[in-house]
């Protein structure tokens, strides 16, 4: 079996500083959770949210973390409520 190489870095909130080796079957959960959490942010910063779940952008975010969660890639609530980059492995 290959190494796949990949991890998630907590770089912001309750977990900053944890890291999540992922597994390649993995990728397309989080390439969600991070696009979903990407959106939420440029949203945010627009003004755009109103906090409602019936939003598209909320709908994505809060249904990516659901995910997240139901996939056994993170382990807990708070790891859903930070921040995280994908990095390669060393």
């Amino acid at each position: 079996m290959s190494k796949f190489g990949y991890k998630l870095v907590c770089v912001d909130g309750e977990t900053k500083g944890d890291e999540v080796i992922l597994k390649k079957k993995q990728l397309p959960t989080v390439a969600k959770f991070l696009r979903a959490h990407l959106n939420w942010e440029i949203a945010s910063a627009a003004d755009e949210i109103d906090h409602t779940p019936h939003q598209p952008v909320c709908y994505d975010y809060f249904e990516a973390m659901g995910l997240m969660l139901d996939e056994g890639v993170f382990k807990s609530k708070y790891q859903v409520r930070s921040s995280w980059h994908l990095a390669e492995q060393e």
